[in-house]
């Protein structure tokens, strides 16, 4: 299927439509349509619904899950040779969902007729950074950037609640490229060589 310009493989568009046979408000989101968006390859593809499908579970040890807003568990299937993550979640608008994600970068989904995203998602394509947005997965969040950036080399923002002074408008900018950090970290620059 083709919309604004991305082409949604068609097997995902019938995994999608066989969970939003048992539930209408089932999605697709966050990094594989961000893959798709930036012409990289997905590893697997993640639905949001509240109902499991009717497939082969790859582990059924694999539901549980912890840590993000409304979800309730993770189930892994493979599917016409195509990694699934199920997420299980609470009932709630695809809207508010992508905006719990930690990074605005990953805040894109597909409800199989429209592509959602975020204003943190077209703030963070259009200046090819990745911002994060919810400090209390803080570690988990980072490990996951990293992870990401191998594939885009693009810079961390972490926006700064409240500083002591009162000014909530700062934020620290991290390097992607890994030649710079390395360098900020020695604390040699370019010039000095």
């Amino acid at each position: 299927m083709e919309i604004e310009g991305l082409t949604i493989p068609q097997k995902w568009c019938d995994a999608l439509a066989e969970c939003q046979s048992k539930d209408p408000t089932a999605i697709i989101a966050g990094g594989c349509l961000r893959d798709l968006y930036f012409g990289r390859e997905p590893k697997d593809i993640d639905i949001f619904t509240g109902q499991l499908p009717d497939w082969p579970l790859l582990d059924e040890s694999s539901f549980d899950y912890e840590g993000m807003q409304y979800v309730l568990g993770v189930a892994d299937y493979k599917r016409d040779d195509v990694k699934f993550n199920v997420i299980i979640v609470e009932p709630v608008t695809p809207n508010i969902l992508i905006e719990t994600f930690d990074l605005g970068f990953c805040q894109i989904a597909f409800d199989g007729k429209t592509l959602i995203k975020s204003q943190a998602f077209l703030w963070d394509a259009k200046y090819q950074l990745i911002t994060l947005h919810h400090t209390d997965r803080y570690s988990r969040s980072i490990r996951r950037y990293a992870r990401i950036n191998e594939r885009y080399n693009f810079d961390l923002i972490i926006p700064v609640l409240e500083k002591a002074n009162g000014n909530a408008d700062q934020s620290t900018r991290i390097s992607g490229n890994i030649e710079e950090r390395k360098q900020a970290s020695d604390g040699s620059t370019q010039a000095d060589s």
